[in-house]
């Protein structure tokens, strides 16, 4: 299969899920697409983003095969996935700076989906991602450093971070 752009793969990402909602297929198939997804950055992306924004069952109750499919591509996933932690806090508190409490919120159910998918993976990688992007949000070194610089985080923002991080810790 050809690698999909972001956009591709947002689009089979909205038909997987709402197949999926639809209860139209097996378990075994769900843990294939996802994994033919997943299997590159832009893909990943853009099923993760298709999940974590969108109004489908899986989003806010992910089942066990839509699990094992995001494991199969787990360094990919689980680095998006401790980044996307960072850019929800981030820009929930600056969507509050701006008035607008709905986008906040927004952000924060994206937050509190990530956390969920972060917990259910579970994985040495997982944890590993969350440990680097802790070692860099507080103390300013490791590899998500030039990722944090890139986005411009302010002093606020990473403190809601750090905040955001520490029980998803396991050290």
């Amino acid at each position: 299969m050809k690698e999909l752009t972001f956009e591709e793969a947002l689009a089979e990402s909205e038909r997987l899920l709402s197949r999926l909602d639809e209860s139209e297929l097996a378990g075994s198939t769900v843990r294939q697409e996802i994994g033919s997804i997943v299997g590159t950055v832009s893909g990943a992306r853009g099923f993760l983003v298709t999940l974590l924004t969108g109004e489908y069952g899986a989003s806010d109750q992910p089942g066990e095969v839509l699990l094992e499919g995001l494991s199969a591509a787990a360094p990919v996933v689980c680095d998006l996935l401790a980044k996307n932690l960072v850019m929800s806090t981030a820009m929930a508190v600056t969507h509050e700076r701006n008035g607008e409490g709905e986008m906040a919120d927004g952000s924060r159910r994206v937050f509190i989906r990530t956390s969920k998918l972060v917990t259910m993976l579970d994985s040495d990688e997982m944890r590993k991602r969350i440990e680097e992007m802790w070692l860099s949000v507080t103390e300013g070194r490791g590899q998500y450093l030039s990722f944090l610089k890139r986005w411009k985080y302010d002093d606020e923002q990473l403190e809601k971070v750090a905040a955001s991080l520490k029980p998803l810790r396991k050290a």
